[in-house]
């Protein structure tokens, strides 16, 4: 008797369902094979009994570890919003035409979320899903809600106004989710003891820049003193390089270095005695042209961190003070050069100088954006385009990474001055931007996690009957 007839012989002594299935699994579906002809009422049961993942599952189901590996694989999906709607209607491809919808829709839910194995699998997905959130926060919450509740897996698909109001309710769960974990993922960052990565206070962190800052360049300022002075001394052996020093008596000439270099030549802190009268025209005692440039050097760049403060405070922009600070930057870039030959440390003092300085000033900047920020004070109108929080948010999108680690450090610094509600809804917006520019990407990525895994269960509908 060949397969068909057995089956039409079951079929004749009243046999179900449940008989010609396990019929069919008696004799193994490699055997009967993928195609085979039988009754219209259980080709889908013939197409469960020789299909080999489901032989592979009913397998797999002999081994709890290995069934709740598989169970895992096979659910991410539905942690992902949509996934679990879009598993129905592929199920529905692939099932008799008589089956409802809504029951279909149930099966998926049931397999979805009966097991731990199951919320792990709906664990990865969501996580995998929530790296594509556009952003943190409310916004990103309210995004990944509303979309949990639109796509959810229990509503007939073309009941347009059910899904959007569960889509709205989604949104505004979301969106809550989002602002308490972005407040207290700021206030956490705000607050974390130093050994665990803790921010330092305003003060401190100032304090031990300065104190990095003097410990690098010290030593290599003394020794560009210590070389000038070997230079210009005229007991020092050694070939003098007299270009060198013309060189640098020009540009102490120069009609807008000379007022810097007068500042020096008359300070009392360089006087020294002067017998027997004059020399040449410079006292004795009086600096040599080595300390000259040192100190004009230094005066020059405290006249541009004048000119700094003025363009900040400015109401617009005023061009001549842009452009005195832009000549003081060429003319102190000149000086550097005549000195390499004769002080070679004093070059690389400045750099490591510079470098300190413009970490002090992140810290100082952010410190004061976030202090307008946080506390939500009132920028006058014609400050609007340098003192608003777009303002800030502009700058910050075009810091490079260590500026942008420096300004964080400024940003929760301050955060630690303000009140726990100010830091917990205005900070959160700082800091992502801040994590975008720094590479930092951990604490964003940890928040999506949360916001997204605190929305996922709007997406996880009620078993269908």
């Amino acid at each position: 008797m060949n397969h068909d007839d057995a089956i039409k012989a079951i079929r004749a002594q009243g046999g179900t369902d449940e008989d010609v299935i396990a019929y069919l699994k008696s004799v193994g579906a490699k055997e009967i094979g993928a195609d085979h002809p039988a009754h219209p009422d259980y080709k889908a049961a013939l197409r469960r009994a020789s299909n080999a993942v489901d032989q592979a599952n009913a397998e797999v189901s002999d081994h709890p570890l290995l069934s709740s590996v598989a169970e895992a694989a096979s659910t991410p999906l539905a942690g992902v919003p949509g996934g679990s709607l879009l598993m129905s209607g592929a199920r529905k491809l692939t099932t008799e035409r008589r089956v409802p919808f809504s029951e279909i829709q149930g099966q998926v839910n049931r397999e979805t979320s009966d097991t731990p194995a199951s919320a792990l699998g709906r664990a990865i997905g969501t996580i995998a899903a929530s790296s594509i959130m556009p952003k943190g926060g409310i916004a990103g919450g309210a995004t990944f809600g509303g979309a949990e509740g639109l796509l959810n897996n229990s509503d007939d698909p073309t009941d347009v106004a059910s899904r959007l109001g569960k889509g709205a309710i989604g949104a505004g769960i979301g969106g809550t989710m989002g602002g308490l974990v972005s407040g207290g993922t700021a206030l956490a960052r705000t607050y974390a003891p130093r050994l665990l990565g803790g921010t330092k206070t305003l003060g401190q962190n100032v304090v031990d820049r300065e104190a990095a800052r003097s410990a690098a360049t010290k030593p290599l300022y003394d020794a560009a003193e210590a070389e000038g002075n070997a230079a210009y001394d005229p007991n020092a052996g050694g070939v003098r390089d007299l270009s060198a020093f013309r060189r640098v008596a020009g540009l102490l000439d120069n009609p807008k270095i000379k007022p810097f270099a007068n500042e020096v030549r008359q300070a009392e802190k360089f006087a020294g005695p002067i017998p027997n009268g004059q020399i040449g025209g410079a006292a004795i005692g009086s600096p040599n042209d080595a300390t000259t440039l040192r100190e004009a050097y230094k005066l020059m760049g405290e006249r541009q961190r004048a000119l700094d403060s003025k363009l900040l405070n400015a109401a617009d922009f005023p061009a001549g003070v842009s452009l005195a600070k832009s000549d003081l930057d060429i003319l102190k870039s000149k000086l550097a050069d005549a000195a390499d030959p004769i002080m070679p440390s004093f070059r690389p003092a400045n750099e490591a100088f510079a470098e300190h300085s413009a970490g002090i000033k992140d810290v100082q900047g952010a410190s004061d954006a976030a202090r307008r920020i946080l506390g939500n004070v009132k920028v006058a109108g014609k400050k609007l385009g340098s003192a608003s929080k777009e303002a800030f948010l502009g700058d910050v999108a075009e810091m490079g990474p260590e500026e942008a680690r420096n300004a964080t450090e400024g940003v929760l610094g301050r955060a630690k001055q303000m009140t726990l509600r100010q830091t917990a809804t205005r900070a959160p917006a700082l800091l992502r931007a801040l994590d975008q520019r720094s590479g930092q990407q951990l604490p964003n990525a940890l928040q999506r996690a949360l916001i997204a895994m605190g929305v996922s269960p709007i997406g996880q509908d009620e078993e269908q009957p």
